[in-house]
């Protein structure tokens, strides 16, 4: 386990891949949960139209027990991918705050905002800070900068 989280938590990125990195997973989440939500109302549609002669209370419980099994579906399989997504995206960051040199416990910043709502724009500053901070051109305390082009080896690295 601790391999593998090693991996995906060590080097550094530069910004312009950090921006597309992260642009390319908020599209992905995006069109997969709206996939998702489709599907979900076609068959919730498919099942009112196919039951809409029913008459009997019985037949409509067992109706709306088969349109809430499949929006719990369809809930976790958004929830599952979205707390994936959530992983790679704190490894993206986490990596693109050593790109300056700064150490990646940074990020607990971003919980900040459950003590209180006025830390929102400590994590927006973060943000900021993340897309537009320059790196480091040398080499520093976490190495030096990798020069991979490939979109997928930046989110998954080897």
């Amino acid at each position: 386990m601790v391999w593998f989280l090693k991996k995906f938590f060590t080097g550094r990125i530069k910004r312009i891949n950090y921006f597309s990195s992260v642009l390319t997973l908020v599209v992905f989440v995006g069109i997969i949960s709206f996939a998702i939500g489709m599907v979900s109302k076609l068959l919730t549609d498919r099942i009112y139209v196919s039951r809409a002669d029913l008459i009997s209370e019985e037949q409509l419980k067992i109706t709306y027990s088969q349109i809430d099994t499949i929006n719990q579906t369809a809930s976790t399989i958004t929830l599952i991918i979205s707390i994936f997504v959530l992983f790679l995206t704190f490894s993206l960051a986490y990596r693109r705050l050593h790109d300056f040199n700064a150490p990646g416990i940074l990020l607990l910043v971003l919980f900040l905002q459950f003590i209180n709502e006025y830390f929102v724009l400590v994590n927006v500053v973060l943000i900021l800070i993340l897309l537009f901070k320059k790196g480091d051109l040398e080499a520093n305390k976490y190495g030096s900068l990798d020069k991979e082009k490939d979109l997928f080896r930046i989110i998954f690295p080897k």
